[in-house]
């Protein structure tokens, strides 16, 4: 790598440089480039906007983003980050993306690195980096009342059909909830790690997004956390799964809450993509595999919409004694933002 190169991390000031890059080398219309109060919500930390940057000869030529779990709770370990968007001009530099790479490692000192939704032909530069990669499983449930489907593609008709289960009920709740209740005994069966605060900056603070939380409850004793959010189209709609608290088990569990959601107005399903919760405690909550269910179509983009299954990659790298607790779902990193306005 030349000397010529300096790689920083880039200085709030730099705001206006970073939108313009990414508004010539990734979209025109990215929210980035379109919305900068949006970029400051999910990037900046203190003086800094949580990009590494890697300038030549002055000029703005590679970035890589960043967001630490503590951007959502001061009182989560720095150490923690998934990646979001990278983007290197090509044939400038050879390596300088693996440089970029470098140096957010060294300068987070992190013992876990995350990334969703990366396009394929990255999937072994990401093997080579000593990244964990696959796909996401995804799973669905699909409403029975549904009479005419506008969004799902269901050609084998496998309908949602869990029981109720008595036992449990669940509560919508809200951030004077999340403040005043203790359920830090619920976020320490995973990891990367994540709090109450972490819920309610990272989804209840969204500036464009509207999740909704609920407590899943058993006996009137709290048992698990699910977040999720309603997409849309015309008079249509699903629920997606975003992030699930709890033990492992507790997943069989949620069943309750997917029933009421499909009973909602013109919902056609609930999905969930995850990593690091056991298939049959999903199967036991009375979801479908998508991968092993033929003639199932479970949209993911809809903004604009595409009425196409989507397999979505992960990778990460974290210190040996944290790898049986690694979840990841939607919500993790920026895999759940607008793209566009």
């Amino acid at each position: 790598m030349s000397d010529k190169v300096q790689i920083l991390l880039l200085h709030k000031k730099k705001i206006i440089q970073l939108q313009k890059f990414l508004k010539k080398y990734w979209n025109k219309n990215h929210i980035f480039v379109k919305n900068k109060k949006f970029l400051i919500w999910q990037h900046q930390n203190k003086n800094l906007i949580t990009h590494a940057a890697a300038f030549y000869k002055s000029k703005l030529v590679g970035i890589q983003g960043y967001i630490s779990q503590s951007h959502y709770d001061s009182k989560i370990n720095k150490n923690q980050i998934f990646l979001t968007i990278f983007r290197v001009i090509e044939n400038v530099l050879p390596g300088l993306g693996l440089n970029i790479f470098k140096f957010i490692e060294k300068k987070t000192s992190a013992d876990f690195i995350g990334t969703l939704g990366f396009t394929p032909k990255l999937k072994n530069y990401h093997k080579w980096l000593g990244y964990k990669v696959g796909y996401l499983n995804h799973h669905v449930a699909v409403s029975k009342n549904t009479k005419k489907f506008k969004i799902l593609i269901d050609k084998n008709k496998k309908f949602f059909t869990k029981k109720k289960n008595d036992r449990y009920n669940h509560l919508l709740i809200d951030k004077n909830f999340l403040f005043k209740n203790k359920l830090t005994h619920l976020f320490k069966y995973q990891y990367p790690e994540k709090t109450s605060v972490f819920l309610i900056n990272r989804y209840l603070n969204h500036p464009i997004f509207k999740y909704k939380i609920y407590l899943i409850k058993k006996l009137e004793k709290p048992r698990a956390i699910l977040v999720v959010r309603d997409v849309f189209l015309k008079n249509s709609k699903a629920t997606k799964i975003i992030d699930f608290i709890g033990k492992e088990k507790e997943f069989s569990n949620i069943g309750n809450v997917v029933n009421d959601l499909l009973c909602e107005k013109n919902n056609e399903f609930v999905d969930v993509y995850s990593f690091g919760i056991n298939l049959r405690y999903i199967k036991n909550a009375g979801f479908i595999n998508r991968y092993k269910a033929k003639g199932l179509i479970a949209p993911e983009y809809f903004s604009p919409f595409i009425r196409k299954n989507i397999d979505l990659l992960y990778g990460y790298k974290c210190k040996k004694r944290y790898i049986k607790k690694v979840r990841l779902f939607r919500g993790d990193g920026d895999r759940d933002r607008p793209n566009y306005i």
